[in-house]
């Protein structure tokens, strides 16, 4: 007799062949269990269709998620599917007793889900997990209490110990969100980084073999009056995530600048007893989000870690400031990215008007990676120059912007600011100069080593020119050369193909729009301090 894996892997010939040759006596049987097995497969079906719509993507808002969620992972068959099926899951808030949105302001008790009832373990499978699983990470828990204690947290909803557990068990997960609005500090992901660093030296749960896209922090609402702003991550926390074996894309917030591997924290969670950098991470794409600073090891960390690095963003607080950090991280990725960086962005975060985009790279930089797709050239080079030295500058650069860019280049952005402060003063402008610049970037788009190159953005040149002359240069070699070869080419008034830029940013970085299980309204979410869960993440 087959088994149901090897029966349902044979072809519908085989069937066939089956039949006809199974004696007269046992077709009968074996068409009614075939058709039997036929309407049962219909209702498994449906079931499944229910839960990809469902649960495909999941979060912690009901109080209920959790509980399911965690009783499908433990059990086998058709109970199994609601699991089988979420695929994104995102967490909007740590529910823990004494937190103002799990917390009635009035009588201080815990709220429970409406038409909650007790509810019991199936055969205490959670429980004994998780106890299991806590002990072998370093807690000293009772059993027997510690069961309790999880039953009352998945009835009332504090369950930000069992997200972790139920992360861990979902079989098919591919991303991880977490949301951040007001003081939120999420205790879960704390539990979570470590379950990760223990899974390192252990077996990998499914959960963690399976995660692909994980954004820590994604902003979906300021604080409110009364809480303060999220605390700085650690560094044991960034280097769990990159410990998942098929991460591709990372977002991390509130990452603490000074970021260090020192020896008494980095062998117990990042390498186990091996040093740090011997490990490297599959992920392809890093955004650190609301930085206040780089250290050397940080920036070490984040040029060595990956093993095949392709974009790296970095969005500062709006009071940082940086110095050489970011040409000396620009040298590292050199040492360690140079074959597969295609794009490098470095934004200015303000909250009033934006981000803005300073990601202008040397171009002794530029021209050393292999792969870089997005080329922002920085002209600081010709800042100082005597005046006898500056054409012989441009004429280099022309040389550089025509021959020497990466071949793969599919978008060039150019800063003319420091370039054209540096080399002229405001009367020097001429109509001359302006047609070396039109003449220079002309020969770039008809440059036949450039075949990939879709876009061009000379606005940044175009305001200071018109700034200085107050009249608008378009640039109409460059205009003529881009039409010809259908290249997008970036002036005032213009806006860009969709993909190519996401709000200024060549490596879009993730908001609340990104979190799709809850609708945000528009009313003021600081007019008055958040007192349920809803409120603190403007839901209601």
């Amino acid at each position: 007799m087959f088994s149901t894996p090897d029966l349902t892997s044979l072809p519908v010939e085989i069937l066939q062949l089956i039949l006809e040759h199974t004696h007269a006596s046992g077709h009968w049987p074996l068409a009614q269990t075939c058709k039997h097995v036929y309407r049962h497969s219909q209702h498994i079906l449906d079931r499944h269709r229910e839960a990809y719509q469902k649960f495909r993507i999941s979060s912690d808002l009901d109080l209920r998620t959790v509980r399911h969620l965690l009783s499908s992972c433990v059990s086998h068959g058709a109970a199994s599917i609601d699991a089988w099926h979420v695929r994104e899951f995102e967490v909007w808030g740590d529910r823990e007793n004494g937190e103002p949105w799990e917390v009635d302001v009035d009588t201080g008790e815990v709220r429970v889900p409406e038409g909650g009832e007790p509810w019991l373990f199936p055969r205490d499978d959670i429980g004994s997990f998780c106890h299991e699983l806590f002990n072998a990470m370093g807690y000293s828990l009772d059993q027997e209490g510690f069961q309790a204690q999880v039953r009352r947290q998945l009835e009332t909803g504090a369950d930000s110990c069992l997200k972790p557990c139920l992360l861990a068990l979902l079989p098919r997960i591919r991303a991880l969100r977490y949301a951040r609005a007001g003081g939120a500090d999420h205790t879960s992901f704390k539990y979570l980084c470590r379950m990760i660093h223990w899974c390192m030296s252990e077996t990998l749960l499914p959960g963690f073999k399976a995660l692909e896209k994980v954004s820590f922090g994604i902003c979906v609402g300021q604080a409110a009056d009364g809480y303060p702003e999220p605390s700085r991550r650690s560094a044991s926390e960034l280097s769990a995530l990159l410990c998942l074996p098929n991460l591709s894309e990372l977002y991390f917030a509130h990452l603490d600048g000074a970021f260090e591997l020192d020896d008494g924290v980095a062998p117990s969670f990042l390498f186990g007893r091996r040093p740090p950098f011997s490990r490297s991470s599959p992920v392809r794409t890093i955004v650190l989000d609301m930085m206040d600073g780089l250290s050397d090891e940080l920036i070490e960390f984040i040029a060595r870690t990956p093993r095949g690095l392709e974009s790296l963003a970095i969005r500062l607080c709006p009071e940082a400031t940086l110095g050489d950090e970011r040409h000396q991280l620009t040298e590292e990725l050199l040492k360690y990215q140079r074959l597969s960086l295609q794009r490098l962005c470095w934004y200015n975060a303000d909250l009033n008007a934006g981000s803005t985009v300073p990601n202008w790279m040397d171009p002794s930089h530029a021209i050393m990676f292999d792969d870089l797709r997005v080329v922002s050239l920085d002209l600081l080079y010709v800042e100082g120059l005597p005046p006898g030295m500056r054409a012989k500058a441009m004429t280099e650069f022309t040389e550089c912007l025509v021959h020497h860019l990466p071949a793969q280049m599919e978008v060039a952005d150019f800063d003319g600011v420091d370039f054209w402060e540096g080399a002229f003063t405001p009367d020097q402008f001429s109509h001359s100069i302006l047609d070396y610049l039109d003449d220079m970037v002309e020969a770039m788009v008809r440059s036949k080593r450039y075949e990939k190159l879709k876009a061009i953005f000379l606005r940044e040149v175009q305001d200071l020119v018109s700034g200085v002359q107050h009249t608008l240069f378009h640039f109409p070699k460059t205009i003529k050369a881009a039409r010809q070869r259908g290249i997008y080419l970036h002036l005032n008034g213009s806006k860009p193909p969709p993909g190519l830029i996401v709000n200024g940013e060549f490596v879009p970085i993730p908001t609340r729009d990104c979190m799709v299980t809850a609708v945000f309204s528009s009313r003021n979410r600081e007019r008055s301090r958040p007192t349920t869960f809803k409120q603190l993440h403007g839901l209601e």
